[in-house]
């Protein structure tokens, strides 16, 4: 073999090397990149599918570099919104709440009601404050924009939306906020049909007093008012 054809033999089994190590390089990388995104949507998807009202939510990331980033966006969005939700829901599990309107509540506060008073205005307010990023956090463009002020490429923020995006996830958020949204509704109407009661008895606080466990006024047209506005906040759970 002369020397100009050893040349040309050297220069394509370069050429072919070359070939096969960027095959190479573009097989291992495309394949490390499947393997990479299918961690990010089994950890997200293990996050979305919890229960939002009751599962408790930790932000520990699995994955790496920019699927790190999405990753720790999606559970840190679901974090927030499961603590406001279930800070909203709690609120019927709080034995204030509940005990508002019962004797032992007269006997202790009566007859200003100074503590109902501010536990009644505080409640409203926990309760609006937490629907509100429930409201808000529920909505697909908001979950979507969570990776637009994100340093990276268009293809992972792309990813992000496409996860995060799904159909079933956001029927679900969308529930869960219409579920929310009666919980809030019912919750506000018996704090304010219960406040309605603490007003009258503040502002005929000389005409009232406990007797036997039982709330007795000087005349009949006071209990009777008073039980009507009593039975508003038994119509309201109705």
């Amino acid at each position: 073999m002369d020397k100009k054809n050893k040349i040309i033999l050297i220069a394509v089994i370069s050429l072919f090397v070359i070939i096969i190590l960027s095959v190479s390089a573009y097989v291992y990388f495309d394949y490390n990149r499947y393997n990479h995104e299918e961690e990010l949507k089994t950890e997200i998807n293990t996050v979305i599918s919890k229960d939002y009202t009751t599962d408790t939510f930790l932000v520990d990331t699995k994955t790496k570099g920019e699927y790190q980033i999405l990753e720790k966006t999606a559970k840190e969005y679901m974090q927030k919104y499961t603590n406001a939700l279930q800070a909203l829901l709690n609120v019927t599990n709080d034995e204030e709440f509940v005990q508002i309107l019962s004797i032992e509540n007269y006997k202790q506060d009566a007859k200003e009601f100074k503590k109902t008073k501010n536990y009644i205005e505080t409640t409203k307010k926990t309760l609006t404050d937490n629907f509100d990023i429930v409201k808000t956090m529920s909505e697909k463009d908001n979950i979507l924009k969570q990776v637009d002020d994100k340093k990276l490429d268009e293809y992972y923020k792309n990813l992000y939306k496409d996860i995060m995006g799904n159909t079933q996830f956001i029927s679900k958020m969308t529930n869960t906020k219409e579920m929310a949204s009666k919980n809030y509704n019912t919750m506000i109407n018996l704090l304010d049909a219960s406040e309605h009661v603490i007003d009258f008895l503040i502002k005929n606080k000389n005409k009232w007093e406990i007797k036997n466990n039982l709330v007795e006024f000087e005349s009949d047209a006071l209990l009777k008012e008073y039980n009507e506005l009593v039975n508003k906040v038994k119509s309201v759970t109705k």
